[in-house]
């Protein structure tokens, strides 16, 4: 669909008060529209939570079609995109009931847009995601193993349609106001591998699925001239004490709570590197975006379904690594060897140039939209 004159945008998705990574990825999104596109409206409805209860889901659902109804009437958008995730039933109900509003309460008759952020697509989900595939004009996808599930679920109706066409991949991104280039990574990491001693940094949610034990454990396998710093809020924050405390290795752990803004600007370019044990079911961490946008060199597992090293395929030398030993032996290689270091750091920062920089994901949705 090619929308070349003034396109109204509405998305539909967590709101900026959310805390969670699709709520992050929508604000830069919507920040990237607005400098590649000015003349472009745009408005917000927050999908609202599922909650613990049925009850408030319902609520919440009810309250979201109330919003949604009134922004139809006020704004009259001739795009909306529907930013969901498969993590939950919940949402998957959720957003599936949005788009049977849209097309057969409200008759809406523009393009409609559905984003897959978190999860996978389970084939005990087909019906949901039938009817997602067939109310929608495009999707997009975070992953080429979301895709590829998604397709399997659908199953013989996915044929009705030209998939190549119809199901695009849209990475995350991250943006601010700063100015890096591959001059200022080369001096950050010769700043690094100098620094002594050498502070990893694990960042994120603090449970253990996150890899935050591991993290501990693996400062354990690594000699007294590795420290470990812990930015991030969890309710595992007690239990990794505790395991530092065990491993004799709690004098090395500096737990600095939630950090933002500066503050984690500076850690990422003081770190010597990021760890990112993850077995949580990820799809691209913006904690690993934003250390590969200033060139920070990071170890990581290979996620589930092999998401996160679908992010660094190709790259030489790999950040990806099967178990903690494994990570303790790739991080001791990197303090010996700085042109082994600079390399990835490098190598880092050029997969975020070319794939996750903030213009060129803008430009990719500016395309699945059809707007010139």
């Amino acid at each position: 669909m090619d929308q070349t004159s003034k396109s109204t945008l509405l998305i539909i998705g967590p709101g900026p008060h959310i805390l969670g990574g699709v709520s992050v990825v929508l604000q830069h999104r919507i920040r990237l529209l607005q400098q590649l596109r000015p003349d472009m409206k745009i408005a917000f409805v927050n999908a609202g939570t599922g909650g613990q209860s049925l009850g408030y889901s319902l609520r919440s659902l009810l309250a979201t079609i109330r919003h949604l109804r009134k922004a139809l009437r006020e704004i009259r958008p001739n795009i909306i995109h529907i930013a969901t995730g498969f993590s939950t039933i919940r949402s998957i109900v959720r957003d599936t009931i949005f788009l049977i509003y849209l097309r057969t309460v409200w008759r809406f008759k523009g393009q409609i847009v559905t984003e897959v952020h978190g999860g996978r697509p389970q084939v005990k989900h087909a019906w949901f995601f039938k009817k997602i595939f067939s109310l929608s004009d495009r999707l997009i996808f975070l992953t080429n193993v979301q895709r590829e599930l998604f397709a399997r679920a659908v199953g013989p109706l996915l044929y009705t349609k030209d998939w190549d066409s119809f199901s695009s991949l849209l990475p995350n991104t991250v943006t601010d106001e700063r100015t890096v280039t591959l001059d200022t990574v080369e001096g950050l990491l010769d700043k690094r591998w100098a620094s002594k001693p050498r502070h990893l940094l694990f960042m994120g949610r603090l449970i253990a699925a996150k890899g935050l034990l591991e993290a501990i454990a693996l400062l354990a396998r690594l000699d007294d001239s590795f420290r470990l710093d812990v930015a991030g809020e969890g309710p595992d924050v007690e239990r990794a004490r505790h395991l530092a405390v065990s491993l004799k290795v709690s004098d090395r752990v500096a737990w600095l709570g939630r950090v933002e803004g500066s503050a984690k600007e500076a850690l990422l370019r003081q770190s010597f590197a990021l760890v990112f044990p993850s077995r949580w079911p990820e799809g691209q961490p913006m904690t690993l975006l934003e250390a590969m946008s200033v060139g920070l060199p990071l170890v990581t597992y290979p996620g589930v379904d092999g998401v996160l090293a679908e992010m660094f395929t190709g790259l030489t030398p790999s950040p990806v690594a099967g178990t903690v030993e494994e990570m303790a032996l790739f991080l001791r290689a990197l303090a010996e060897d700085i042109q082994l270091y600079k390399t990835l750091g490098r190598s880092l920062f050029r997969r975020f140039r070319e794939v996750h920089a903030p213009e060129v994901v803008g430009e990719r949705l500016l395309s699945i939209y059809g707007v010139k």
